[in-house]
């Protein structure tokens, strides 16, 4: 699987290429008083609703990546850095949500 692994502030995540719809630098998002503790806060992305999940990430995030959806809301993880690109076995992965994985600890 051709993945993009970004860095959160404690987790590394491998993101599906073929699941991406777009990656970006310093992403405004506001934060939503009452928001679930999973829910970083939203964005607004070619007139879409973006939400942002907290995967370890808890600082103003100086990457966001949207995932492809087939809904008019995008949903997107904020990242501290962008490590690079590559493949990997899905056999050392698990699925965080769909299109993010991060390694087995077995």
């Amino acid at each position: 699987m051709e993945i993009i692994e970004v860095k959160t502030r404690d987790r590394v995540l491998y993101i599906e290429k073929e699941k991406t719809e777009t990656l970006f630098m310093n992403p405004k998002i506001w934060k939503i008083p009452g928001a679930a503790e999973e829910i970083l806060g939203v964005s607004v992305y070619k007139g879409r609703l973006a939400v942002y999940y907290r995967l370890g990430s808890e600082r103003d995030a100086k990457c966001g990546i949207l995932m492809k959806t087939q809904s008019d809301m995008a949903v997107g993880i904020a990242a501290e850095q962008v490590a690079g690109e590559g493949e990997i076995d899905r056999e050392e992965l698990t699925e965080v949500i769909p299109g993010i994985w991060e390694r087995k600890s077995d």
